[in-house]
């Protein structure tokens, strides 16, 4: 390969997933000599002005840049505009030079450091940020933690330089060898490695080699040529580190600091990166340039060893997530036109021009004072889009808070009809960000409203897994994305240099407008009243929308509030009442059932409209929402606070609230979800106890279990143990619903991945239950289950199983008993030990259909006992190896599967394969059942992947021994669909189920009991996938062959009525799902009796169907711990 590289490949931005992020010019040097391949440089946005070099790197398309200057700032800026550039990138490496800093790890220089966490920060701290108080200065020592696949991809390479050469002197040599020029960044030979001692400073800086400087302060370190490579932390700031005093601080303030640079506290919080250091000096006053450039150049070569390791990206090309029957265009815009929108052209037509760049999936930033105007502009250029480019589609999304956004994107799922947000779980905000970025989608405008609080876009979320707002927002080269926002630091972070100001309306805008509002305009002249009015309301639209009825104020723009809210209370008492009702809540999105009961219809209507038409509320179009105006609930709050009333009418919020707000249940998942954000903002006010303990507890826990249901695990914990403790207070510390909440906290706590003050929790929660109410109480059996959940997550599996037996052999004392058949079986097995002695084939035949009764009647125990008397029989009379001795292991291991011993059962059943191959081959049919019986144990135990392999051994083995169209051999290929659906693969399964069910039809027909089993299964991936509606059909198809061929009572028969049930609910049919589920419940208990686990498993399904509104459900149905 020659030298310079010649560049052949042209890509986009969006193929480009690896930020590769320099400060000098040496350093980028380093990085293009470690390139594989050059791409030629393709069309670069206006607004970025950085300078990229393109290329591959071990198979990663990398964007490489030098920002040209050190320091924090500088890099920021940098990053901001590669961000904003380069949507697809899945992470950023800064790589470049920085000084060591000695302590317990050897660090010589042309070292390589890399950023790794230590438990207390991210793997980056800023050293020179912080706060000034009482106690002196204190640093921000935690930045955003490094991205899970380079943290993954660092713990390999740490691995591999434990036992295999490192392959950073071969890029080194090759890059060498292809770049002559690049000899220069050779280890050094002449330039010594000399560490002097932290209290002896350089002499003469003119000295370059410290040759003045006294050899005897050099610290004795044995000789090491080698380069080695470091994990940990490294600190960033904007001043070179140049004093080993200061260095000393840094090491005191952050205890194990590896390496200090310039650059990395500017990126970390911009996009997610790790910072690669080759170390050039020791941050002290003996620094000199001799190893700058070898440094660069293994600090490069580490990064590609790095890129070498992390799987390369793969774009894909269809997408999961589907948008059904997308019509050309979407309007989810909650405002009506503002028909005295006047002026602000200048501002339309820039918002127009930015739009308008080939820039793909353009972002702009509305920004400027509240009440200035912004969302009306927006709004306006909505409308205007809709006439002017009426295939495009505008949808709006308000981000005053996590809910607010939350709300927003799932009407817009709604609107777009994507399947699969009724799924339980569902990650609504993924799906419609998928859907979004299709160009199938079409043109979209997408307008993040009030995006204010940067936390909520950009901070992450309570869950371990779950990203920031800003990362579900979509891209698309069809779509664009508008935010409002007041503050210029929100609006940087969100479009970059793309940014629209907007300032008060000019005098003759603010004329225009008035003269639109008002019915007489004879008093509007040039030098009248309505001038000093502009001027005193500094000509915020929003201020003079509601001067309009008052147009010759005198007091400041305050008193213009309370002036309006005295006339509408004397106008509308309950008008006012209204308006403090709202003071207490968000002030976006409230719905009208939230407000205080009225008088009568007509009061209600007559209140709401007084405030609208004062323009103090704004009611959405598509829904029975209001808006209250940013300035009209702060004067109102104000106001209240100052006549002693705000937390008069906080409490009367509160008591509204628990008398309306709803169970957590799926079916409420409308009304609480609307509830949800002012719940919480009242809950976080200052209040009095106006209503009794059991209310508010009743308040609480429906608030938290709904914080669960939307993911925010940390603010349900908050609620929940303001519960607990009202619940300790109130009921006592043993009270059956304390110790609920103590087990809701926990599971909180678990959700968060806080799993040992989880277990410490829930085994408080298992001694009071234990004592309070026995040892063998059902609840104190989910108990200890919840202890041994626990104890799995954290790998504690020995313990986690020890007590899972425990809650085993409990719940047994529980199953039930077998009556018809097994009275049968019984007769005849008596009759034959009789007649033909206990011991005769026969007799142990019987035996075993009196274990089969058993076990189809579900007690599983007591069937286990028979099958192993007949083991033991089978051995003394037949033989340990004679095939139906080996039958018989089978059925033990089958028993002891049915009974969750699914270990002890896997263990059989290997014993049992071997034997099967030593005795009848490897290839005999009963060999193949076992195999399969083995797969499905594995299967039992998660171990999907295993349990595959084998039914896919099986399968070959089938199709070459039975033929590809036996009975046998279908069977292995519905085991092998059914292990890809246990991974996840319902596309897959889907596929080979319906395979299955081609063949079963061509050898057994279509009424086969085998044919409507795989009917069932196709069902069963599609409702895995989504589709509900298609998996009823199929389902409904079933029952009704199952009746016609089995009749309507059969055990068959019944399931499939409890699969119809499932598909109901499934698409929140939960009437008709009860009603299908009830009649399921008085079949079994007429056909299996009422204690047969199917029996009991059909209570469960009604017990936990979402019907019940003021109810609270068991754990299981909030937090689902018992799975």
């Amino acid at each position: 390969m020659t030298w310079p590289l010649k560049a052949t490949t042209e890509l986009t931005y969006d193929d480009y997933t690896v930020a590769w992020i320099c400060a000098l010019p040496i350093e980028k040097t380093a990085a293009r000599n470690m390139l594989d391949e050059l791409h030629i440089t393709p069309p670069q946005p206006e607004h970025d002005k950085n300078i990229y070099t393109f290329g591959r790197i071990c198979g990663h398309n990398v964007v490489i840049v030098c920002q040209g200057d050190m320091g924090t700032t500088v890099a920021s800026m940098v990053a901001t505009r590669m961000d904003s550039s380069f949507r697809k990138l899945r992470f950023g490496l800064l790589v470049g030079i920085a000084g060591g800093i000695p302590g317990e790890k050897d660090i010589r220089l042309g070292d390589v450091v890399i950023s790794k966490g230590d438990g207390r920060s991210g793997g980056v701290v800023a050293h020179d940020r912080g706060k000034v108080t009482l106690t002196g200065f204190e640093p921000r020592s935690f930045l955003n933690g490094v991205p899970e696949v380079l943290r993954n991809a660092f713990r390999e390479l740490e691995s591999r330089l434990m036992d295999q050469d490192s392959q950073v002197t071969v890029y080194l040599s090759e890059a060498a060898a292809r770049n002559p020029h690049f000899s220069a960044f050779e280890r050094p030979a002449s330039v010594t490695d000399n560490l002097f001692q932290s209290d002896y400073s350089h002499v003469n800086p003119e000295d370059k080699a410290c040759i003045e400087c006294k050899k005897e302060y050099i610290v004795d370190r044995p000789p090491r040529n080698n380069l080695l490579v470091h994990f940990g932390v490294v600190a960033s700031g904007d001043q070179v580190i140049k004093n080993a005093t200061e260095r000393a601080k840094i090491l005191a303030a952050h205890p194990g600091v590896l390496a200090v640079e310039m650059e990395a506290a500017g990126l970390m919080d911009i996009f997610g990166c790790a910072t690669i250091r080759g170390i050039c000096d020791y941050a002290d006053s003996h620094k000199n340039d001799g190893w700058h450039k070898y440094a660069s150049a293994s600090a490069a070569a580490v990064a590609k060893e790095v890129l070498r390791i992390i799987p390369v990206s793969r774009a894909t090309t269809t997408l999961s997530t589907a948008v059904a029957d997308i019509p050309r265009s979407h309007w989810l815009v909650p405002f009506p036109r503002n028909e005295r929108f006047v002026g602000r052209d200048s501002l339309l037509n820039q918002l127009a021009t930015k739009l308008s760049s080939s820039h793909l999936g353009q972002r702009v930033a509305i920004t400027g004072l509240g009440g200035v105007g912004k969302t009306q502009i927006v709004l306006e250029y909505a409308y205007r889009t809709k006439e002017t480019s009426p295939g495009c589609s505008v949808f709006w999304v308000p981000a005053s808070s996590n809910a607010s956004f939350e709300k927003g994107y799932s009407d817009i799922a709604e609107c777009l009809k994507i399947t699969g947000i009724t799924k339980e779980n569902a990650n609504v905000k993924q799906l419609v960000k998928a859907a979004l970025s299709q160009e199938s989608t079409g043109p979209w405008i997408l307008i993040i409203d009030n995006a204010d609080d940067v936390d909520v876009l950009f901070k992450k979320g309570d869950d371990l897994e779950s990203l920031p707002l800003i990362d579900y927002l979509p891209a698309s080269c069809k779509g664009s994305i508008i935010f409002t926002t007041r503050t210029r630091k929100a609006a940087v972070k969100q479009a970059g240099s793309d940014i629209i100001q907007v300032d008060e309306m000019s005098q003759d805008d603010a004329m225009e407008f008035l003269r639109k509002s008002l019915l007489r305009t004879d008093r509007l002249t040039e030098n009248g009243p309505a001038i000093k009015l502009f001027e005193l309301l500094a000509y915020l639209p929003l201020a003079l929308s509601q001067a309009r009825r008052y147009r010759e104020v005198k007091n400041p723009v305050a008193a213009t509030w309370l002036i309006s809210f005295r006339q509408i209370c004397q106008q509308d008492e309950l008008a006012g009442d209204y308006l403090s009702f709202m003071a207490c809540l968000v002030r976006q999105n409230i719905p009208q059932s939230i407000l205080p009961i009225p008088p009568s219809k007509k009061k209600a209507i007559d209140a709401i409209g007084t405030l609208t038409a004062y323009s103090f509320i704004t009611k959405h179009d598509l829904d029975n929402l209001f808006d209250v105006h940013r300035l009209v609930h702060i004067a109102t709050r104000n106001w209240l606070r100052n006549e002693s009333k705000l937390t008069v009418w906080t409490d009367k919020a509160l008591v509204r609230l628990a008398d309306i707000f709803p169970s957590g249940d799926h079916e409420n998942r409308a009304t609480w979800s609307a509830y949800l954000p002012h719940a919480c903002n009242v809950l976080a006010q200052d209040h009095v106890e106006v209503m009794s303990g059991t209310k508010w507890i009743e308040l609480l826990d429906n608030v938290g279990w709904c914080l669960n249901n939307t993911g925010q695990y940390r603010e349900a914990e908050k609620i929940h143990r303001q519960a607990l403790d009202l619940c300790s207070e109130v009921l006592g510390p043993e009270h059956p619903h304390t110790l609920r909440s103590m087990c809701y906290v926990a599971a909180a706590l678990s959700k968060q991945g806080n799993y040992q003050e989880a277990e410490k929790m829930h085994r408080q929660e298992l001694d009071l239950c234990s004592k309070v109410l026995g040892p063998e109480h059902l609840d104190t059996i989910a108990s200890m289950g919840h202890v041994a959940g626990t104890l799995g997550d954290q790998g504690n599996y020995q313990e986690s199983e020890q007590m899972h037996r425990r809650v085993l052999d409990l719940s047994l004392k529980f199953q039930g008993k077998y009556r018809e058949a097994q009275q049968i079986h019984q007769q005849v097995l008596e009759l034959r030990t009789k007649v033909l002695g206990p011991e005769h084939p026969r007799t142990l035949t019987s035996m075993s259909h009196v274990a089969t009764a058993l076990s189809d009647r579900g007690s599983y125990k007591e069937a286990e006992k028979m099958r192993r008397q007949v083991l033991e029989l089978h051995i003394k009379v037949l033989g340990p190896e004679h095939p139906n001795t080996l039958a018989s292991m089978g059925h033990v291991a089958t028993a002891l599967s049915d009974q969750g011993n699914y270990r002890e059962a896997e263990q059989m059943h290997r014993q049992t394969l071997e034997l099967y191959i030593k005795v009848l081959g490897p290839e005999h049919p009963h060999t193949l059942t076992n195999m399969s019986h083995l797969a499905g144990t594995l299967s039992d135990q998660g171990k999907y992947q295993e349990a595959e392999r084998m039914h896919r051994q099986e399968l070959d083995l089938c199709s070459k021994v039975l033929g590809p169209e036996h009975p046998d051999t279908v069977t292995s290929m519905s085991c092998v669909a059914t292990a890809l659906s246990e991974q996840g693969n319902h596309q897959e399964a889907g596929r080979i189920y319906r395979q299955v069910l081609e063949l079963y039809k061509k050898m057994l027909g279509p009424e086969h009991p085998h044919t409507l089993t795989s009917m069932s299964n196709i069902a069963t991936a599609l409702s895995k996938q989504g589709e509900y509606q298609e998996a009823e059909r199929i389902y409904r198809q079933v029952l009704e062959l199952y009746v016609k061929v089995l009749g309507p009572e059969h055990p068959h028969t019944l399931i499939g009525m409890s699969h119809v049930a499932t598909a109901l609910s499934n698409q929140g049919k939960y009437t008709a799902a009860g009603e299908r589920h009830r009649e399921v419940l008085a079949l079994r208990e007429k056909v299996l009796g009422k204690e047969h686990p199917k029996t009991l498993e059909s209570a469960n399904n009604l017990e936990t169907l979402p019907l019940r509104h003021s109810n609270l459900p068991d754990l299981k149905t909030i937090y689902r711990v018992m799975d």
